[in-house]
């Protein structure tokens, strides 16, 4: 039901906004962008980075699974300092991986949680005073209503 309704609703929404305003629907439209497209790069970002650091995590495991199955002939052939200088590599790479998918992830709710502060007041202030002043709109009438009755 929700994959019905929710695209349903978000048609709802548009055709409402550009009923009041057209102008300031498309200026909506214009600001909707500047958030999608960052967060959709950030987005990218996240999946690249976790694919890295999936990867990384992998090729730990095979050096310590190699290690462990070798290790009589590390030992032998004295390796030890080799093995563990590799491993540490590997470890590092692992870490900066996930460092960038923790960064990214973090980037991108600072981002979205800027803009749900933002954008509403700004709707209002920037929308609101077109909508109510303009004569004869539903939008003036309703405020003009509420306004008289307060």
């Amino acid at each position: 039901m929700k994959l019905i309704f929710e695209p349903a609703r978000l048609v709802m929404y548009i055709a409402a906004a550009l009923w009041l305003s057209p102008p300031l629907c498309a200026v909506l439209f214009l600001l909707g962008l500047t958030v999608l497209l960052p967060i959709r790069f950030a987005g990218k970002k996240i999946r690249r980075s976790a694919r890295v650091r999936m990867s990384a995590l992998g090729e730990v495991l095979e050096a310590m699974h190699q290690m462990f199955s070798g290790i009589r002939i590390v030992k032998v052939f004295q390796r030890e300092g080799l093995e563990r200088d590799r491993l540490k590599e590997r470890t590092e790479k692992a870490y900066v991986a996930q460092i960038k998918t923790v960064l990214a992830r973090q980037l991108s709710r600072s981002w979205l949680r800027l803009i749900n502060n933002t954008s509403l007041p700004l709707v209002i202030v920037i929308g609101g005073p077109p909508l109510i002043l303009r004569p004869g709109h539903a939008a003036s009438i309703w405020f003009g209503h509420v306004r008289t009755r307060s």
